[in-house]
């Protein structure tokens, strides 16, 4: 089952870069690549083994030297890089010790490698720059499990939506400028993580962590969630980054949410469960958004994306 949940997360992830459109800009794959292979490391962390992290650490040096080197030169150096990715899935359970790595990532792997090819190989001008990022959302999927899933049928709702479904996206649009700004301020609270992270760990997962190695990782995860809310702060007064800003602070948001639904109902009755209801909330208006302004015409789009606060 692993492996069937991988090929359809990986057609499923192809279809939604193309049609939404994060595959135009050829930094996207590259760049999600090395934050696919930075969560083994923090993966490695959370188990508390030094080695662990050093050798992990070693792994994501490589894996980040392919992406730069696609996005370089040729994107089929990433296409390599994601094949020999999966590779490295099938037997990293018998060189390397660390649990946290989800089974159907070595399929996903795999079957966007080869989806990209294909695409790659059939149509190697028209849409060379759109095919370079067809795993863009590797990270939003390294641990979406089943959370996943609803996505592309969301997706297929908004492409042909009903008059209702017309006038609350408009709504979006008009008012994103005030939606990325609540939803900053709300994701900024994370700083809380970064100054005080056992405290943070107990009323969020109902459990806490010691040593130096948490200590850095739980600080680091609060400021790096607090900056995801400065970004969305500062993209609703630059409409130029909204894109790019709803991109990244959407697929963190999914990361979180995947992670947190793939222990169950373990960490809902904590903070964390009120925090996935809220983040599921912000990336279904995020991707309502961006597939509203990709969709309309230029001139359609004055209001909604020039807005201030």
């Amino acid at each position: 089952m692993p492996y069937v949940i991988g090929i359809v997360l990986s057609v499923g992830v192809a279809v939604f870069a193309r049609y939404v459109g994060f595959d135009r800009d050829r930094a996207f794959y590259p760049t999600v690549m090395i934050v696919i292979a930075s969560y083994y490391v923090l993966f490695a962390a959370m188990s508390g083994s030094v080695q662990t992290v050093v050798i992990e650490s070693v792994v994501m040096t490589l894996f980040a030297a392919a992406a730069v080197a696609g996005f370089k030169s040729s994107a089929w150096i990433v296409v390599v890089a994601l094949a020999g990715h999966g590779i490295f899935d099938a037997v990293h359970g018998h060189v390397i010790e660390n649990a946290g790595v989800p089974a159907w990532c070595l399929a996903y792997d795999v079957g966007t490698a080869a989806s990209l090819a294909w695409l790659m190989k059939h149509e190697p001008r028209a849409n060379h720059a759109r095919h370079q990022s067809l795993g863009a959302f590797h990270g939003f999927l390294l641990a979406a499990g089943n959370a996943s899933t609803c996505y592309p049928a969301a997706l297929l709702y908004l492409r042909n939506p009903s008059p209702r479904t017309e006038a609350s996206v408009s709504w979006i649009v008009v008012n994103i400028h005030r939606i990325m700004i609540l939803s900053g301020v709300l994701t900024m609270t994370m700083v809380y993580a970064a100054l005080a992270p056992e405290a943070a760990l107990r009323s969020t997962f109902g459990e806490s962590m010691s040593g130096p190695v948490a200590d850095i990782v739980v600080r680091n995860w609060g400021a790096l969630i607090a900056l995801v809310g400065a970004m969305l702060i500062y993209g609703a007064r630059k409409p130029a980054v909204r894109p790019m800003a709803l991109t990244v602070a959407g697929a963190s948001k999914a990361i979180f949410v995947a992670l947190v639904l793939s222990h169950g109902g373990q960490f809902l009755g904590y903070q964390a469960g009120i925090a996935v209801l809220i983040d599921v909330l912000w990336v279904v208006v995020f991707v309502a958004y961006l597939l509203s302004v990709r969709r309309a015409p230029t001139g359609d789009l004055k209001i909604g994306s020039v807005g201030t606060a």
